[in-house]
C-alpha cells in the first residue's frame, strides 16, 4: 500500500506499531507532506509537535469551518445527500471559528472548569467506586474495555447532562456508529456514510425529544443550561451530540489505553503502586501515549509557509496529534512509557482556542478509577488479545481481556 494510502487509512491509526513507523519518517524526512489518498480529496500531513501547535495558534489562517474530520469522499457525499447540501451534518464547537467560538463554547464552559467540578468530584468518586466493585464481583477476569472502561465515563457524562441511566446502551450505540463508521463490525453491511448518518439522526431524534421536556427547567444540570440558552435548533443538536460522545469517548478511550499500557510495563504499575502520588503524571503519560484523537483538520485561509513548503489558499492539513507526541524533538525516548515523564506537554487535548473543553474533567475521572483500581486489586494481567475500532479519528481499544486478584480476596 502506499504511504499516501496508509496515512489516510483507518486501519493505521488500529496499528500504533505500524503508524509510528509511517509517522517517524515524515516527521524526518517530510513532516509537512502533501497526500493523495486514494478515495479521498488530497491534504497536507502535519506530523511534528511545533508545526501542529504553530497552527493551532493561527485559527484565523487555520479555520476548523470547512472540513475538521477525514472523511472519504464517499462519506462526504452521502452528507451533503443527507443535509440538502451542507458538507457537515452538525455545527459542532469544534467548527467554528472566533467569536462564533467563543461564545458557544462559553455557553458550558463553566460547567467543566477545576471548582465547579470539585463540587461533584465525591460523586466520581463514588461512580469509580461503583465500577470497581462490580469488578471485583466479577469472578476475577472481565473485559475491561466492555464492562468498565466504556461505561463508567459514559455515566459520568450522562449524570451531568441528566439522561437517565436506562438509556445508556442507546448512546454508546449511536457514538460508536458515529465515530467508528468505518469498522467492518460497525457498519453491519451499510456503507461508512449511511452509518454516520444513521448515527446522527438517531442522536437528534433522541436529544430533541429530551430537550423538549426540561425547556425552562431548573435542574442542575448540563442539559438545563443548553435548553434555555437560546442556541439554535442546528447548535443545540450539535450541542448535544458532542458532549453525548466526546464527552465519554476519548476517556473512555485513555483509561483502556493507560492500563494496557501499565500491564506491558509491570515496572510502571508498581512504580505507580509504590508512589501513587505520580497519579497525575502517570495520567499525562497515559493521554500522551493513547492520544484517542488521532488529528483534526483545518483549512488554509491563505497562502502559508511552514518548512519551505506553501499551504495554499483553500488546501487543508491533518493535525496529527498522535505523531506530535512521540516527537523526538520534543520527548526523550518517546516510544517508551514513563510515568514519572517531566515535563511532559502533550497534544492529545489539542491546544490553542480549540482545546478540549473536558480536560479537567477527563483527568478527574481517570484519576478515581486508578486510584480504586489500584486500591481494591493486585495482580492485574492481560488475559486475552487487546483489539482496536478502525477509525479515522477517534481510535481506541475496543476489547481488554483482563484477569486480577482482590486485595481482599488475598487476605482471606
Amino acid at each position: 500500500m502506499r504511504i499516501d494510502d496508509e496515512i489516510a487509512d483507518p486501519h493505521t491509526n488500529a496499528n500504533m506499531e505500524r503508524y509510528e513507523e509511517i509517522f517517524s519518517k515524515l516527521r524526518r524526512e517530510t513532516p509537512v507532506r502533501w497526500v493523495e489518498p486514494a478515495g479521498y480529496r488530497p491534504f497536507w500531513v502535519i506530523s511534528k509537535y511545533k508545526d501542529v501547535k504553530e497552527i493551532e495558534m493561527v485559527p484565523e489562517i487555520f479555520s476548523s469551518t470547512a472540513r475538521t474530520i477525514l472523511l472519504t469522499i464517499e462519506e462526504e457525499a452521502a452528507i451533503v445527500q443527507y443535509t440538502g447540501g451542507r458538507t457537515k451534518p452538525l455545527r459542532f464547537i469544534v467548527d467554528m471559528d472566533g467569536t462564533d467560538h467563543r461564545y458557544h463554547r462559553g455557553v458550558a464552559q463553566a460547567w467543566f472548569m477545576p471548582k465547579a467540578l470539585q463540587a461533584i468530584r465525591s460523586r466520581i468518586d463514588a461512580l469509580a467506586e461503583t465500577f470497581v466493585a462490580r469488578m471485583e464481583a466479577g469472578g476475577g477476569r472481565c473485559d475491561f474495555v466492555k464492562d468498565i472502561a466504556s461505561l463508567y465515563p459514559l455515566r459520568v457524562i450522562m449524570t451531568l447532562l441528566g439522561v437517565p441511566e436506562e438509556d445508556e446502551p442507546l448512546m454508546l450505540r449511536y457514538t460508536r456508529e458515529m465515530l467508528g463508521s468505518s469498522d467492518p463490525d460497525v457498519q453491519n453491511g451499510a456503507t461508512s456514510g449511511e452509518k454516520i448518518m444513521e448515527s446522527v439522526q438517531g442522536f437528534i431524534t433522541y436529544f430533541r425529544e429530551f430537550a423538549e421536556k426540561r425547556k425552562n427547567a431548573t435542574d442542575d444540570n448540563v442539559a438545563s443550561v443548553l435548553v434555555n440558552a437560546g442556541l439554535g435548533q442546528l447548535e443545540l443538536d450539535s450541542y448535544f451530540i458532542i458532549l453525548a460522545t466526546a464527552g465519554h469517548d476519548t476517556t473512555s478511550g485513555t483509561i483502556s489505553g493507560g492500563l494496557l499500557e501499565l500491564l506491558r510495563n509491570p515496572d510502571q504499575m508498581q512504580l505507580l503502586r509504590d508512589q501513587p502520588d505520580l497519579i497525575d503524571s502517570a495520567i499525562d503519560e497515559m493521554l500522551r501515549c493513547v492520544t484517542p484523537v488521532k488529528n483534526f483538520m483545518r483549512t488554509a485561509t491563505r497562502d502559508y509557509e511552514l518548512r519551505g513548503q506553501t499551504i495554499r489558499a483553500g488546501e487543508e492539513v491533518m493535525l496529527c496529534y498522535a505523531s506530535a507526541n512521540r516527537d523526538e524533538e520534543i520527548f526523550d525516548q518517546p516510544n517508551r512509557f514513563m510515568i514519572g515523564r517531566r515535563p511532559n506537554p502533550h497534544l492529545a487535548f489539542g491546544f490553542g482556542p480549540h482545546v478540549c473543553l473536558g480536560n479537567n474533567l477527563a483527568k478527574m475521572e481517570i484519576r478515581s478509577l486508578f486510584k480504586a483500581l489500584l486500591d481494591r486489586f493486585d495482580d492485574i494481567a492481560l488475559a486475552g488479545k487487546p483489539d482496536w475500532l478502525i477509525a479515522s479519528q477517534v481510535s481506541c481499544l475496543t476489547a481488554l481481556p483482563v484477569s486480577y486478584v482482590s486485595k481482599v480476596a488475598q487476605t482471606v
